[in-house]
């Protein structure tokens, strides 16, 4: 019953945003929660960056809200048990192609002095089920994994997962090598995503 009305709110929550009629445009803003992994093969070599990757914001639980980050916003995140402030940036395009589908442009950065990652996605989706042949660019301290072959499946969490301005989906990777350097380097992923206030034209 939690998850059900969680569910409802979410869905509530969309249907409000889009139907605003206040003119002025909003800051992008998104939560992402993504994970690297060993890929499906290791004939492009091996990943040695297992473990959280560009995590931003909360999806939220049964006793505390979804948080999203926006455009220009500071977050907290900890690595190796350590504390860094970086600086998120977040720009997405999610426009109707026509054809009752949507061309997706999404990107979102984490980044500080030290380090920091960014990811980027193109596609284009149905309104509901997965898009294939995406292409997902993953970046990570000095590494960069990317992939044409991705798929994008939306959420089943919410009845309108994808309309303009605004996509909630996972994008998964099972072999995306490297750009890197030196030794042979590949990741799969899985990353979840939610963004909104996005180009819509």
């Amino acid at each position: 019953m939690a998850k059900k009305l969680a569910s409802l709110l979410v869905t509530s929550l969309f249907v409000a945003v889009a139907g605003c009629s206040d003119p002025s445009p909003q800051d992008p803003k998104a939560i992402i929660q993504g994970r690297l992994d060993a890929p499906d093969t290791t004939a492009s070599g091996t990943c040695p960056a297992i473990g959280p990757y560009m995590v931003l914001g909360s999806f939220g639980t049964a006793t505390s809200a979804p948080r999203a980050v926006k455009n220009g916003d500071e977050e907290q995140v900890k690595i190796d048990g350590n504390l860094q402030t970086r600086y998120v940036s977040v720009e997405c395009g999610v426009r109707p192609h026509g054809d009752g589908t949507f061309d997706v442009e999404l990107n979102a950065q984490s980044q500080n002095a030290l380090a920091g990652e960014s990811m980027t996605i193109i596609g284009n989706v149905p309104a509901k089920g997965t898009g294939t042949k995406v292409t997902a660019r993953m970046q990570t301290g000095t590494a960069t994994y990317k992939l044409d072959t991705c798929t994008l499946a939306l959420t089943n969490a919410v009845d309108v997962p994808v309309e303009a301005g605004r996509i909630w989906g996972t994008v998964s990777c099972g072999t995306a090598p490297s750009s890197a350097a030196g030794v042979p380097q590949a990741c799969s992923a899985s990353v979840e995503f939610r963004f909104e206030n996005c180009v819509q034209n």
